[in-house]
């Protein structure tokens, strides 16, 4: 089950306030707009710290898949927000893939808690793209890709108008720019 946890474990719910106030000026991100992205960095950390938090409000459970499902609900919940009608801002959610193999086919999923999550974290974004590196040492190039591949179904809202693939450097600012119009 991993380190044992000394007093209340706080990120999780912390992220939460800083979603209704941020800390540096009070301000509620959900007005900031649609000229401003909130970036949440990253899902797959959220994850571990609402199981943290999950662990620590039900310490005497004997079973940690009350855990794992507490601390779904808790990142679905919050996915749900962030990507809802009433959120004004733009938001980028970033996670790390797991990957996964069913009768023969590996597949790629949005990292965050356990492997129920994943599957369904998709139906609450328009945009799914992925951040790639290939080669090794001076040869290493990063992209953007917004074209399903293989192994991940990417979702790009604007197939016609947005290319496969972007340079890192400028690539999100190229996408958003293309979306936008």
């Amino acid at each position: 089950m991993g380190p044992k946890v000394v007093g209340t474990p706080k990120a999780y719910v912390n992220v939460c306030a800083a979603l209704e106030k941020w800390p540096d000026d009070g301000s509620d991100p959900a007005t900031w707009g649609k000229d401003t992205i909130l970036v949440l960095d990253s899902l797959t950390n959220g994850g571990r710290a609402a199981f943290q938090w999950a662990r620590a409000m039900n310490a005497a459970s004997k079973d940690p898949r009350q855990w794992y499902k507490t601390a779904q609900d808790l990142i679905e919940d919050l996915v749900a927000n962030l990507t809802s009608e009433t959120f004004g801002t733009n938001v980028i959610v970033i996670t790390h893939v797991d990957m996964f193999e069913s009768n023969g086919i590996i597949k790629g999923i949005a990292s965050s808690i356990g492997k129920a999550l994943g599957p369904k974290l998709p139906r609450f974004f328009n945009t799914m793209i992925l951040s790639e590196t290939t080669g090794t040492g001076k040869n290493v190039k990063r992209k953007l890709k917004t074209a399903p591949t293989a192994m991940l179904d990417l979702k790009n809202p604007a197939p016609m108008k947005i290319d496969a693939e972007y340079d890192i450097e400028d690539g999100l600012a190229k996408i958003v720019e293309k979306l936008r119009n």
